[in-house]
């Protein structure tokens, strides 16, 4: 049994990552486990060489494809060098202790479901995920913990997640032209044609929301991002109208709280250019 630890890093020194400080400086320290570093970054944040002498893969692409792209890729390296595992944490999640890497340790060797995920919260806040979905949009969390649940109409966002790497595979992976918003979604719809559940572990994790900034410049980066990752999301018609529904629902909330059109500008011009 292996598993392969992968974080995307953007801008963010892998020793200033809270999930590398949290969790994956524990794992590289036990047997059966490696990291894979994917760096996003515009210039390269570290050095091959200085990555490999702690054991630790590292791929730098500065043209930032988003973290589809890196998922996709570090699952081929996992199916390559045989690790049955792969663990996916964001750059920013923050772990309690290492009870994680000692639990996912256990539910690999146990490996009675496909894919295991923690409840993951805000930080400060209410849960992220899992939640139950309906037409795309959430509806309730889901925190009853240890037991499985069907794979039909969830959302499971990416930090934490505990898939087998043959599943993740045989699903088709990320959507890459999916590159960072929605991308979870889109793998799940895929995952849940091959697995029928998925078992929510009693870990608790905490995630900061970056819809939270009061910035005008990155929100509207953020939602640019967002509309790309809508306009290509991989759906049949009625999904998509409902995907185009919530990226609506997006535009109308955000132009709301910050009193600036431009957002509607900016979810036009990504229908036009599709």
């Amino acid at each position: 049994m292996k598993i392969l630890c992968v974080i995307v890093l953007y801008k963010t020194s892998l020793f200033d990552s809270s999930s590398f400080v949290g969790c994956a400086r524990h794992a590289i320290r036990e047997d059966h486990f490696k990291l894979f570093v994917y760096d996003n970054s515009p210039e390269a944040l570290h050095s091959a060489d200085e990555l490999k002498r702690m054991d630790i893969e590292y791929v730098s692409d500065t043209s930032n494809p988003g973290v589809s792209k890196a998922y996709n890729t570090a699952a081929r390296y996992a199916w390559a060098n045989g690790y049955e595992w792969l663990l996916i944490l964001d750059q920013d999640t923050a772990f309690q202790d290492d009870g994680y890497v000692k639990k996912c340790k256990r539910m690999a060797e146990n490996g009675q479901h496909a894919l295991y995920v923690p409840l993951v919260r805000k930080t400060n806040g209410p849960p992220l995920s899992p939640l139950w979905m309906e037409h795309h949009i959430p509806k309730s969390a889901i925190t009853e913990a240890n037991r499985a649940y069907p794979m039909r109409n969830v959302s499971v966002i990416n930090s934490g997640m505990l898939i087998n790497t043959d599943a993740f595979l045989l699903a088709g992976g990320y959507n890459e032209d999916v590159p960072l918003d929605l991308a979870d979604y889109q793998f799940i719809e895929r995952l849940s044609r091959m697995v029928d559940d998925f078992y929510l572990t009693d870990y608790v994790l905490f995630q900061p929301f970056s819809n939270d900034t009061c910035s005008i410049d990155s929100l509207k980066t953020r939602f640019k991002s967002y509309c790309v990752s809508a306009m290509n999301y991989d759906a049949g018609f009625v999904s998509r109208c409902e995907i185009l529904f919530t990226m609506l629902k997006r535009c109308v909330s955000l132009i709301h709280r910050t009193k600036n059109i431009i957002f509607l500008w900016i979810m036009l011009k990504a229908i036009v250019k599709r």
